[in-house]
């Protein structure tokens, strides 16, 4: 028996613009994870299991394809675990790993959500990422000499299970933690399943963590967006204005970019000089003067243009959703994102794909995560308590695993 787990994510910078290689995007991995066992059976069968879902089926392996016993709409249930399965099943054959049948059992983190009020962190890719994982354990199989090779069938799972659409940042940061991330070729899940697999890939990923002291404050509305239905209106889009829409992606882009570099500055700054970065975060925060932070030069410039990126970023977003129809931010939406940042968040956005399902904001102090908090329970915004974590996928012990079943009322 073996258990994995994955994290999953907010992607706060560039959900949109990643879908185009090479621009660049910044997912988090948050601290709520993803958790799957994976245990041998001596029946050449595959029983897969999703308790948050309700469901419990088994299939067989034939001809390259895990078939289940059970009706459409408990397939569309399990259309993440299966895909992650079966790329599993795939992989071994290729590589004439011995297998028999296996069970697996997936658990999500509470703060997930589920069906219809799921909170938009990246269950499904988390886990499809945890299932392969830990399936490799089971077999054997060292998950951290073997990360690119999860990582390659996890996104090739995803790929499947999604119809196609998807930068596979989701799986990204599910895989390797915090990063800077741009996409892999299209060409690439063109190729034979071998030739993917043996082939390097293109994409980049680069470590990219939070500066030391910064706060998640997040919530969620209470609807979920149709990620699949939003992408699907800004392919339309490319497609029917594509020079529009070339020069939007390009905007953007550049936008994101510089976000990042300064993020990655503020990041370096807290932990070379921990003593001036406070003191810059406090003015920003409303807690201190101009005069004692004006020579810090190279923090004040750090933030301020973070800030400043970080909005025109959200700005060309709100903008590509209004040329695209595809409601990615609504009037309403900005009013709360512009007030958020007028009570304890030092920015705000609709993280991921956007759509209206949460909320997402850093903030500079414990004590304005709190006022934002409350300002958000006070608008009827349903809180949810999470951090930043920044690590990837990772190998866990039973004593983790039941502990995280009681959690979720088993």
């Amino acid at each position: 028996m073996a258990i994995a787990s994955a994290p999953g994510k907010i992607v706060l910078i560039g959900a949109y613009a990643v879908l185009k290689k090479p621009n660049i995007s910044y997912v988090a991995a948050v601290d709520k994870r993803v958790f799957a066992l994976a245990e041998k059976i001596l029946e050449k069968r595959f029983v897969l299991e999703a308790p948050p879902l309700d469901v419990k089926e088994w299939g067989v392996w034939n001809d390259g394809t895990l078939e289940l016993d059970a009706d459409e709409d408990e397939k569309k249930k399990l259309r993440f675990l299966r895909a992650a399965v079966e790329a599993c099943l795939k992989y071994f054959e290729w590589k004439q790993i011995e297998f028999r049948g296996i069970r697996v059992e997936t658990w999500n983190d509470p703060a997930f959500g589920a069906g219809d009020r799921k909170t938009g962190m990246g269950s499904s890719a988390a886990a499809v990422v945890a299932t392969i994982a830990a399936v490799f354990l089971e077999h054997g199989l060292d998950m951290e000499e073997n990360k690119d090779a999860i990582h390659k069938l996890a996104q090739y799972a995803n790929f499947i299970a999604q119809e196609k659409i998807g930068s596979g940042i989701d799986v990204a940061g599910a895989c390797y933690g915090s990063i800077a991330y741009s996409r892999y070729s299209d060409e690439i899940m063109g190729h034979s399943f071998q030739e993917m697999m043996g082939n390097e890939w293109d994409q980049r990923s680069e470590p990219l963590q939070m500066p030391k002291g910064m706060r998640l404050a997040m919530a969620y509305t209470g609807k979920s967006a149709n990620t699949r239905d939003l992408v699907k209106k800004v392919d339309a889009f490319e497609k029917k204005k594509e020079q529009a829409f070339l020069l939007l992606m390009e905007a953007l882009n550049a936008e994101n970019d510089k976000a990042m570099l300064w993020l990655k500055k503020m990041g370096d700054l807290s932990r070379k000089s921990a003593q001036k970065y406070g003191e810059v975060a406090a003015f920003f925060d409303g807690r201190g003067s101009a005069p004692e932070v004006a020579m810090y030069e190279e923090e004040m410039t750090a933030f301020r243009e973070f800030k400043h990126a970080f909005a025109k970023g959200r700005q060309l977003t709100k903008q590509l959703g209004v040329e695209s129809k595809a409601g990615i931010e609504s009037d309403e939406a900005s009013a709360l994102i512009e007030e958020s940042e007028e009570r304890g968040a030092f920015v705000c956005t609709m993280p991921g794909a956007g759509g209206g399902d949460s909320l997402a904001a850093l903030c500079l102090s414990e004590e304005s995560k709190k006022k934002l908090m409350a300002f958000w329970s006070q608008n009827g915004l349903h809180l949810l308590d999470i951090t930043f974590s920044g690590k990837g996928m990772q190998e866990e012990t039973m004593d983790t695993w039941e502990k995280r079943v009681g959690e979720t009322g088993e």
